[in-house]
């Protein structure tokens, strides 16, 4: 599974019913994702470009749907995933392409 963040923004209904609710969001956030199968790292209200972040592990379908569905109520302007990536196995694969490419320029 991959590590994900997702990032978002409230509607002003979303930050109406934020704000003027009593609800824990982040229990409602980690059963929903953990439902689906995906690990539940953290969830953040955050100042600043986004009013929140989400981290999980799992695959791009997972998280497909956990931006989605919230999407789906209205209650967020938008929402963007960013997916963490190791630089060791970029390094490791950029050995095995260099070792078997050959360029247009020498074939």
């Amino acid at each position: 599974m991959a590590k994900y963040y997702v990032m978002g923004n409230f509607s002003q209904k979303g930050v109406t019913g934020l704000l003027t609710g009593d609800s824990n969001r982040e229990s409602i956030v980690k059963s929903s994702c953990e439902a689906m199968g995906c690990k539940f790292i953290s969830y953040d209200v955050t100042e600043g470009e986004f009013d929140f972040i989400l981290v999980l592990e799992g695959d791009s379908e997972q998280i497909m749907a956990a931006k989605g569905v919230p999407m789906m109520s209205d209650d967020f302007d938008g929402m963007i995933s960013i997916k963490a990536v190791s630089v060791d196995s970029i390094r490791k694969n950029l050995k095995i392409m260099q070792s078997a490419y050959t360029p247009p320029s020498v074939s």
